[in-house]
């Protein structure tokens, strides 16, 4: 009979006819139906290994006879005996009326629902262990699992390097958006500030080779470089060309209107600098970039702002906000808190500059170089600084060739002007009475009037004051960013710079403790004689009110204390020119001779 292995047919029955003859049909013809039952019960689950095999072979070689019951017995324990070691799916388990429980290799009972197959036929039951199978379909499972992970690992990676490039992308149209508002901020802001998703990026590619980093990322760190270059180059005055013309995509426009803003100006020149230039040829340019230095990083900390650089002299300046000051025909009024803390600052940036210059190792070996000893035996780096405060018009200079961002206005010209008195009154620095006026309290005590003057081109009188420093007090040192690069020393100081200007505005800082706390000033402020400056202070007041005589008599006296005080010298030489007697014209106040 031909023998179907998945459904069993063709399964010859036990019991037949012929059988019937010999024996009792009845008894042999269940016993046959029943072993049928069990070689059909086994057929559909062992189609391709040997059990199945093995019983096919059979059937088809002995088709032609009738087993008996004992035939059968001992074809059913045979096959039960081959597939014993059978590798793929081996019979562990049958129980039927004839065969009894037998278990083979393993109990059906130590495997899991997973792990066996289970086939009933009637009353027998077979039991397959399904494990090799279970291993090969795990392995399966786990293998594609694993393809899974890889694809979507590629996947992730794909994605993120467009992402990256989109976020670069958008953080690169950030910074363009910065640009265009306030060009200033690229120079002000800190590198994770002012680089964003760059910052993050570039420290990752610190540990990738450069091949790995992306051209977007170069782009970004590009646009930064020009946005940092155009603020160094135009300043705060600049700024508003680069605004305006970032805005304006029909043509380039570099004239634009002026602004008019009101600031604390600064003026400064390096003295005897004609002469240092022909001694030091090309050395003057390092000679002039590290005083440059320390003027720069000074005003940058006190949060002031630095406009030009003009050979010797520098123009410096702190912006005040129209609403903390109120115009009056003598000068700006401090309306705020800020108004005065940025006066404050600005003077402490001068007395900190001026402090600097004589203190630090690498500006006084320029005093000791040879090449200079020769030409100017008694040479010292010294400095002129004029304070002034007022509005100027702040833009554009020049034409579409070539253009300077500065500002322009009387009041530049009077900070200008006050340098240069300060050679005429034998002091490193003139403050003008509008600053004065503006100073906190505590601030007004370090300054000291010395004359009451009209600048060239001005009607209204001037006052002066100085502040009295020694700066002999001060001790050599080393300054503390001299060994470090420029790119991390302007980090260093940008942090500091906004800390403490987030100190100022949150009031755990005030100049009061700026002044109080600042070690070079009490230094430079300790050797002051009192004895001095009474009779000073009582010989101005005759020399202001008319009573030159007296004057004369107390400026001796104050000589005799303090024989190189520059203001003392100044005003006694003038009386002496009018031999100690009042012109007839006197207000109180005399014609700036300085230009």
């Amino acid at each position: 009979h031909p023998f179907d292995p998945h459904t069993g047919r063709g399964l010859p029955r036990v019991g037949s006819e012929q059988e019937a003859e010999r024996t009792d049909a009845s008894a042999r013809g269940a016993d046959g139906g029943r072993h049928g039952l069990l070689l059909a019960a086994a057929a559909p689950h062992v189609g391709r290994p040997a059990f199945c095999r093995q019983y096919a072979s059979f059937v088809l070689e002995n088709s032609h006879e009738v087993m008996t019951l004992s035939e059968f017995k001992v074809l059913c324990q045979k096959i039960c005996d081959d597939n014993k070691d059978e590798s793929r799916y081996p019979l562990v388990y049958v129980n039927g009326p004839d065969c009894g429980p037998s278990v083979f290799k393993k109990d059906p009972g130590e495997l899991r629902e997973s792990e066996k197959i289970e086939s009933e036929e009637g009353e027998y039951l077979l039991v397959f262990d399904y494990r090799p199978y279970t291993r090969i379909a795990a392995a399966l499972n786990i293998a594609q699992t694993a393809y899974i992970c890889v694809l979507l690992t590629v996947a992730a990676v794909l994605f993120s390097h467009d992402t990256k490039a989109r976020e670069s992308f958008e953080s690169i149209m950030e910074k363009v958006n910065k640009l265009s508002q306030d060009p200033m901020w690229f120079c002000l802001a800190t590198a994770d500030d002012n680089l964003g998703i760059y910052s993050s990026i570039r420290r990752q590619n610190e540990r990738e080779s450069k091949e790995q980093k992306y051209e977007m990322q170069y782009l970004e760190a590009f646009i930064v470089r020009i946005a940092k270059l155009l603020a160094v180059e135009f300043g705060a005055a600049g700024s508003q060309i680069v605004v305006s013309n970032l805005n304006n995509y029909d043509f380039l426009n570099p004239i634009v209107p002026g602004m008019k803003v009101c600031a604390v100006f600064g003026f400064c020149v390096i003295n005897s600098f004609a002469e240092t230039t022909e001694v030091l040829q090309t050395k003057v340019i390092i000679y002039l970039n590290q005083i440059a230095e320390t003027i720069h990083s000074t005003v940058d900390k006190y949060l002031g702002a630095t406009n030009k650089n003009i050979g010797e002299a520098f123009l410096l300046l702190w912006k005040i906000g129209d609403g903390d000051i109120e115009y009056t025909p003598s000068g700006p009024v401090s309306k705020s808190r800020i108004a005065i803390t940025i006066a404050d600052l600005a003077l402490l940036a001068y007395l900190k500059i001026i402090a600097k210059i004589n203190k630090l190792k690498h500006i006084l070996s320029f005093n000791e170089m040879d090449e200079i000893k020769a030409k100017l035996p008694n040479y010292r780096l010294k400095m002129g600084f004029g304070l002034h405060v007022g509005w100027s018009i702040e833009g554009a200079i020049g034409s579409i060739h070539k253009i300077d961002a500065s500002y322009l206005s009387p009041n530049v010209n009077i900070a200008s002007r006050l340098e240069a008195a300060t050679k005429q009154y034998g002091v490193p620095l003139l403050i003008s009475g509008q600053v004065y006026e503006m100073l906190s309290h505590y601030a007004k005590k370090y300054c000291r009037e010395i004359d009451v003057v009209t600048a060239k081109g001005s009607v209204l009188s001037l006052k002066l004051y100085k502040v009295d420093l020694n700066t002999q007090a001060l001790r050599c040192k080393e300054c503390k960013y001299e060994k470090v690069e420029s790119g991390q020393k302007k980090e260093i100081r940008l942090k500091k710079r906004k800390a403490f200007q987030e100190d100022l505005l949150k009031e755990r800082k005030s100049s009061k403790m700026l002044y109080a706390s600042d070690k070079d000033l009490g230094l430079m402020r300790a050797g002051i004689n009192q004895g001095f400056m009474m009779q000073y202070e009582e010989g101005y007041k005759s020399y202001i009110s008319g009573d030159w005589p007296h004057a004369v008599d107390c400026f001796k006296k104050a000589l005799v204390l303090n024989p190189s005080d520059g203001p003392t010298l100044t005003l006694s030489q003038y009386m002496e020119v009018h031999n100690s007697v009042v012109p007839s014209s006197w207000q109180g106040y005399r014609m700036l001779t300085e230009k």
